[in-house]
């Protein structure tokens, strides 16, 4: 059984929003509807905005 914390931060929005942007753009590039050079700079900058802010939030005691 996963830890409840792990599965809390599974199932947050953020992390859902995160998988779901990251799935729609690679369907579109696969679909050649989207240059795949700019889907993986889309992808690179959603996973950077996910990472970073759940490491402020940890410095600063929780999300605002």
């Amino acid at each position: 059984m996963l830890n409840p914390k792990v599965m809390e931060k599974l199932t947050s929005g953020r992390f859902l929003f995160t998988l779901a942007a990251i799935l729609v753009f690679t369907v579109l590039s696969i679909q050649k509807v989207l240059p795949l050079d700019k889907v993986q700079e889309v992808i690179l900058i959603v996973i950077y905005a996910y990472f970073t802010r759940n490491r402020s939030e940890e410095k600063n005691g929780g999300p605002k």
